[in-house]
């Protein structure tokens, strides 16, 4: 079993971190495969109508 776990909150070392930290650490050792994305750490844009992601360049 694939499993991703998305950390919304943007404190590392937070409550939702550690929490979630535990669930995927349980989870592989019941065999799953646990894949973790911190949101925090992505550079998410809002769209700003450049049409640049139509176009190919983002």
């Amino acid at each position: 079993m694939k499993i991703l776990a998305v950390v919304g909150s943007p404190r590392k070392g937070g409550n939702t971190d550690i929490l979630l930290s535990k669930i995927a650490e349980g989870a592989r050792a019941a065999g799953a495969e646990v894949e973790t994305v911190p949101l925090g750490d992505l550079q998410v844009r809002e769209c700003d109508g450049c049409h640049a992601c139509w176009r190919g360049r983002v």
